[in-house]
């Protein structure tokens, strides 16, 4: 991490009184981990601060320590807008508005992102979490607690597959161990944000499953989650991903792909993968991105095409 940059970042933070921290659209572990963290720890240091997402808190990672706190909008203007896990300003959604001067932070991990504000505070780690966990011990340690970990933790696990990705470094490992001394909860937070989902969503995903379409010698799968499917099961969009490592886990299967159905010819598509098979490259060919291992794009069109077009972009890398 640039220390440099890493200094001005706390100056600006350290001078700011109204802050704003914003996070990307249809938000994951990581991205609620970091806002709702960096909320808490800047609500400890003194500040006024609003922590602002334009999507609804997925079902995933609800039950997290402050979400009453989450998307909740109490000040009218900023000093400082802060986003965090966002790696291009239009997944700020309607909060992209906040970025458009000189009294913007940006603290991201993604590779490919496409730079928006005044000041990048950029480290291509695991998960945004370790560097927001680095921010806050050169300048904020003593506003660390059980709650902050357990949010930072949550992110950290989500974000590296159960640190299972092919880019999961000892950094993670020592993040994680960091975290272990606020007392939280690891094995239960690993249980409940990594591996149990409700019963719906857990029959759904093997309905799903069941239909998988299997394309390039069975080294790629693909799970489609239709609206009907979605309203049989009584599911939503932000729970169809996490059924992706369920087929990526099967020996012969390289990537695995879940397409889902927002509107009509509309789909949300995010890419699981093994090893060295670049899915940051077949989502950022669609306009999309994210990492090596796990990375999500939007398509249009009728659905064979939409499949057709992801079979032929996944096939350069296989």
């Amino acid at each position: 991490m640039n220390k440099r940059i890493l200094n001005e970042v706390v100056n600006k933070i350290k001078k700011a009184e109204r802050i704003a921290v914003v996070t990307h659209i249809l938000p994951d572990g990581d991205a609620v981990g970091s806002a709702l963290s960096l909320w808490r720890v800047l609500t400890k240091a003194g500040k006024k601060c609003d922590c602002l997402c334009d999507s609804e808190l997925p079902n995933s990672v609800k039950g997290l320590p402050f979400e009453e706190h989450y998307n909740i909008q109490t000040l009218n203007e900023y000093d400082l807008a802060i986003s965090v896990d966002l790696s291009d300003v239009v997944r700020a959604g309607k909060y992209a508005y906040l970025f458009d001067g000189k009294n913007c932070i940006s603290i991201d991990h993604h590779k490919g992102r496409t730079p928006f504000s005044a000041l990048d505070l950029v480290d291509y780690r695991s998960s945004n979490c370790e560097i927001m966990l680095e921010l806050y011990l050169e300048a904020f340690a003593e506003y660390i607690d059980k709650d902050v970990a357990t949010l930072l933790y949550v992110g950290l696990v989500t974000d590296t597959g159960g640190f299972a990705y092919e880019y999961v470094d000892a950094r993670s490992h020592v993040c994680a161990e960091k975290l272990f001394s606020y007392g939280i909860d690891a094995s239960f937070l690993y249980r409940k944000y990594y591996l149990e989902r409700p019963l719906n969503v857990v029959k759904m995903h093997a309905y799903v499953v069941s239909h998988c379409i299997y394309e390039l010698d069975d080294e790629l799968a693909i799970l489609v989650f239709s609206r009907e499917v979605l309203d049989k099961f009584h599911g939503d969009i932000t729970d169809t991903s996490s059924a992706i490592s369920t087929v990526v886990n099967a020996i012969e299967v390289k990537v695995g792909i879940s397409i889902t159905e927002v509107e009509t010819n509309k789909y949300k598509v995010s890419l699981r993968s093994k090893g060295a098979v670049d899915v940051n490259a077949v989502a950022a060919a669609f306009g999309g991105g994210g990492h090596v291992n796990a990375s999500g794009c939007r398509l249009q069109g009728e659905l064979g095409i939409v499949i057709d077009k992801l079979v032929f972009e996944v096939s350069k890398y296989l």
